[in-house]
């Protein structure tokens, strides 16, 4: 029996894409919103003719664009992770437990 299942390998793979395109999004979103605090800071006004503040402005919406197409992909990421933990079939033997001491060591094994 193969040490890693393909359907654990699938599991882990898209958990893994899930959760990097969480964190991705994340990072993108304290972009977005450091980059418009400064561009208020710059012109708190609603209209504004700061070259500056609008450039600023401009790269705050597109890291929000971003931040929210990587953590879209990152909760369907999870979400498919999920899926397969709850469809995959599961192994047809018995869950057990072993306990033993072996040249000095202890030795836990289980298997689910």
């Amino acid at each position: 029996m193969p040490l890693i299942t393909p359907a654990a390998a699938a599991l882990c793979g898209t958990l893994g894409v899930g959760l990097v395109g969480v964190g991705a999004g994340a990072a993108f979103a304290v972009q977005a919103k450091s980059k418009a605090d400064d561009a208020d800071a710059l012109c708190p006004l609603a209209t504004c003719t700061n070259d500056a503040a609008i450039r600023m402005s401009h790269d705050a919406k597109v890291a929000g664009d971003r931040a929210t197409v990587a953590l879209a992909l990152g909760v369907a990421g999870v979400a498919g992770a999920a899926v397969l933990w709850f469809t995959v079939k599961r192994s047809p033997t018995s869950p057990s437990a072993e306990v033993a001491l072996v040249g000095g060591t202890l030795r836990l094994r289980g298997t689910w």
